[in-house]
């Protein structure tokens, strides 16, 4: 999903504005900073303010370590997110984990997976689309079926252009193909027809994937349509911290601290 910086960069004038003091320069050690992309890093039309780039730089200059946390793969990070000095990501809801450049963690589903699950997803009249590290895939009928829900989102958020908005304005490079059987997917997102039914069939005929309905992106109710992800249990552990003790504990402790944010409203407890 490419990104384009908003015009102009960060400037000197911005810089000034915002003057990073010894007063809110921390002494307690380094810390670690998650990050969501929509709507956090980057607005909902994909582009990413002066202000994020320039609370993310000064933190990492202050020697904190600053992660993406997000919902997206790792093709849906471009270069102009990564330019500004993110550390890392943890994307795929969890799938993927990348540090310094390193994988940590790719934990996909199986073609068999899959498989079952786009079986049952078209026998039941569901589209699907696949999100993978190397790209989104999608049958040629998805994007007729899901402009509705790309249309409502992007109206509920106030996008300039909402109204006419296509789903390769939102999902930009998304392959179209009815060959949806891959072995390196980090999860299936697909729209719903009938929200409580088809959440119980789900959860029913694919027990061993985890269905959550998407808060994020293209999550809200639009003419019967919402979006819905598939991922695997261990994907979706290692997202909340079940698989890294030493994150749960710190969360139990005073230093573990959630900042709600927004675009363009970056406070100084951030940079901290």
């Amino acid at each position: 999903m490419p990104v384009e910086p908003s015009a102009p960069p960060v400037t000197e004038g911005f810089a000034k504005r915002h003057p990073m003091s010894s007063a809110v320069v921390p002494t307690t050690g380094i810390r670690t900073v998650f990050l969501d992309v929509d709507g956090t890093l980057v607005t909902y039309e994909n582009v990413l303010p002066d202000s994020a780039a320039w609370a993310i730089r000064e933190a990492r200059r202050a020697g904190h370590r600053v992660y993406a946390c997000t919902g997206r793969s790792r093709a849906e990070m471009p270069e102009a997110i990564w330019a500004i000095g993110l550390d890392g990501m943890i994307g795929g809801n969890g799938a993927y984990v990348e540090d310094d450049g390193e994988v940590l963690l790719h934990q996909h589903l199986s073609a068999a997976q899959c498989e079952q699950a786009v079986s049952w997803l078209r026998r039941r009249g569901l589209e699907p689309y696949l999100e993978a590290n190397s790209g989104l895939y999608a049958s040629p009928a998805f994007r007729d079926a899901a402009r509705p829900a790309i249309r409502a989102y992007a109206i509920g958020k106030g996008a300039a252009g909402a109204s006419s908005m296509e789903v390769d304005d939102v999902l930009p490079g998304m392959v179209l193909t009815d060959e949806l059987v891959l072995d390196d997917v980090n999860k299936i997102s697909f729209l719903l027809s009938s929200p409580e039914d088809d959440l119980a069939a789900a959860r029913r005929e694919l027990p061993d994937l985890v269905v959550l309905p998407e808060r994020g992106a293209l999550g809200r109710v639009a003419e019967g349509a919402r979006l819905v992800s598939l991922v695997a249990l261990g994907a979706y552990c290692t997202k909340v911290g079940l698989h890294w003790p030493g994150v749960v504990r710190t969360a139990r402790t005073p230093d573990f601290r959630g900042v709600p944010t927004n675009v363009g409203q970056w406070p100084p407890t951030l940079v901290q």
